[in-house]
């Protein structure tokens, strides 16, 4: 017979239910300790945990918006699962897989993509199992993610029945269709099918815009465009794209993400090159203000787009070569450090990217003075 669950006082459920979809960090964080208090209280008395279960559960959700290290948090989401597994099974019930599926999603935030596969591939299997009204969304969730790991092929085929599975289902699955079409677009792109994605997010796009506002696919939508807009048009219209990029994810999730940084970045490249110098030294400065502040789980693979681009920028246009070779010196690092994360980047790799970059820095130097003329420095 189930046991009764441990009583959550009314203020602390309060606050959880204000809170679950917040990233107010302070709050977050005691909160969080509050909750941990109340599972110390519980298991002391129900050594099986499960009268502790919400708790454990919430405990786990809400550790993916702090700044706990990414073992911290694994180990709270493990206990979770490890739980609601023995309770209600691994396939029986739905709640086992989402833990299972935020985990991986937490994975994705720090860019562990390489521990996020094996967790969303393992989703899928599940809901497949059980025929689970999600199954859509896990289709195109792992298609996604194997597309940002190069697994084009794979990925290609997930996406394409994800967007299968949605037409079949009808009109209450259109938005996952519109969705799985845009992750096709980015998908073509990365393959370098520059007229097809250009195609396929014409298609997307205006529907995502319109009625998704607020969401990560309306704001994928305002860069990837103005990326390859940059590429395929011209800088005038890519620069539009890129500044209301900017504006609608500062909007929607500050001006300090990671996401508002990498709209930043491409505003001022595209600002550079049209020559407006004012625009993109002020849109730069903000971002070296910003990556101060960043947090400790902030991905190197993440932070080192950002310096890069900043470099390439202070060498091709503002003439800072020390400036440059500064940051462009920190990219290199941060994707060492990045690199050392991922078991498929052997150490091997990461001695040949160390002895290449004082190479790069001194091709980086000739080029200034050739550039610049004799004696320049």
């Amino acid at each position: 017979m189930a046991k009764d669950r441990w009583p959550i006082d009314r203020a602390l459920s309060q606050r959880i239910l204000v809170m679950s979809d917040t990233y107010m960090l302070a709050e977050l964080t005691v909160l969080l300790a509050d909750v941990d208090s109340e599972i110390a209280k519980c298991s002391a008395r129900h050594r099986d945990l499960e009268p502790c279960q919400d708790l454990i559960f919430y405990a786990a959700a809400l550790s993916a918006r702090t700044l706990e290290t990414p073992a911290q948090i694994q180990r709270r989401f493990q206990r979770a699962i490890v739980l609601a597994e023995r309770l209600y099974g691994p396939l029986s019930d739905e709640f086992t897989i989402e833990l299972i599926d935020h985990l991986a999603t937490h994975y994705q935030s720090i860019g562990r993509d390489d521990l996020a596969e094996p967790l969303e591939r393992l989703v899928l299997e599940r809901r497949e199992r059980i025929r689970s009204p999600h199954l859509i969304a896990a289709t195109g969730d792992l298609g996604s993610l194997l597309m940002r790991r190069g697994k084009y092929r794979e990925a290609r085929a997930l996406l394409e029945r994800s967007n299968e599975l949605a037409l079949a289902a009808g009109p209450g699955e259109r938005l996952n269709y519109v969705v799985g079409l845009a992750n096709l677009a980015q998908l073509e792109y990365r393959a370098g099918n520059f007229a097809t994605a250009d195609r396929l997010y014409e298609q997307a796009c205006p529907i995502l815009v319109r009625e998704l506002t607020g969401s990560t696919a309306e704001l994928t939508c305002w860069l990837d465009i103005g990326i390859l807009t940059m590429e395929y048009r011209t800088i005038a219209d890519a620069r539009k794209l890129f500044e209301v990029a900017l504006a609608r994810s500062t909007a929607v999730l500050g001006a300090k993400n990671l996401w508002t940084l990498n709209a930043r970045s491409m505003a001022a490249k595209a600002a550079s090159i049209e020559g407006d110098e004012q625009r993109a030294e002020a849109l730069f400065s903000d971002n070296r203000a910003a990556l101060a502040d960043a947090p400790p789980t902030t991905p190197a693979s993440q932070r080192g787009p950002i310096y890069f681009e900043e470099g390439a920028h202070y060498l091709r246009h503002a003439k800072q070569l020390a400036r440059a070779r500064t940051l462009l010196r920190r990219s290199t690092e941060e994707f060492l450090t990045a690199m050392a994360g991922f078991p498929e980047y052997d150490g091997e790799a990461r001695k040949v990217m160390q002895k290449a970059q004082p190479a790069f820095l001194a091709t980086v130097a000739a080029d200034w003075r050739l550039a610049k003329g004799p004696g320049a420095r």
